[in-house]
């Protein structure tokens, strides 16, 4: 769900006027740090890195209530076009 969460984030990187397509082609590390019992949760993302239509990031999930790290990970995106 927060890898989810954040590939659909990494949109917001897009500085082109023109919509991508993108998919998920690696996902690695992907940890469940604690227990999930919030409704609503804060991503924090970074681009790592980008090499022509690959972009891998990075995520950390937060709990909006106490601020706890319950999640982290990293993913790559092959870009459309």
């Amino acid at each position: 769900m927060f890898m989810e969460a954040a590939a659909q984030s990494s949109s917001a990187f897009n500085i082109e006027d023109q919509a991508k397509i993108g998919f998920l082609a690696i996902a690695k590390n992907i940890k469940l740090l604690g227990k999930l019992e919030d409704r609503l949760y804060i991503l924090r993302l970074k681009k790592e890195a980008e090499i022509n239509q690959y972009k891998q990031f990075s995520f950390e999930a937060y709990s909006q209530n106490n601020n706890t790290n319950v999640a982290s990970g990293s993913f790559t995106l092959v870009i459309d076009g």
